[in-house]
């Protein structure tokens, strides 16, 4: 693999405040992607808890254990990934990256770079393959189309559900 290249220009306010702007639409999209999943597993939890209930009414009893054994799997999966946990983290963070933005016409570039590097910090982690689709999103929004880098499906397939 090869090195990049060194930078031989310096770092710009404009490229920090971009990096500002890509935190704002990364955070933005793994949010809705969390709360989308939340949604899918109380939805799936839901039905499968009714189908369940109809099934020990009507003495369904293959349709009650598979059921039944659904809920439990999306209770646990539930469970441990936590969506909208990971919602509400970034959902506040994109806040906090909105309000250094919101700051950049008063601040000189070091002052920026320094509230970034904490923003990145402490930021949660996000879904990878959210982060070309953001960057993709950044890069349009501002007018810089010559900058769109290609998705593969699996990018693609994220971001539909962000």
């Amino acid at each position: 693999m090869t090195q990049p290249m060194p930078r031989l220009d310096e770092r710009t306010k404009y490229e920090a405040e971009m990096d500002l702007k890509f935190g704002i639409r990364f955070n933005e999209m793994n949010a809705c992607f969390y709360r989308r999943l939340d949604f899918i597993f109380g939805f799936v939890g839901l039905f499968a808890g009714s189908g369940a209930f109809l099934a020990a009414i009507g003495e369904y009893r293959t349709l009650g254990i598979v059921t039944g054994a659904l809920v439990a799997a999306v209770a646990v999966i539930e469970r441990l990934a936590q969506p909208i946990e990971h919602a509400i983290g970034h959902a506040a963070l994109k806040e906090r990256y909105a309000e250094v933005l919101s700051r950049t016409d008063e601040m000189e570039l070091p002052a920026i770079e320094r509230e970034l590097r904490l923003l990145q910090a402490k930021s949660p982690t996000g879904l990878s393959a959210l982060s070309v689709p953001a960057y993709n999103a950044n890069v349009l929004s501002n007018g810089r189309s010559d900058y769109v880098m290609p998705t593969n499906l699996w990018q693609r397939f994220v971001a539909l559900l962000a």
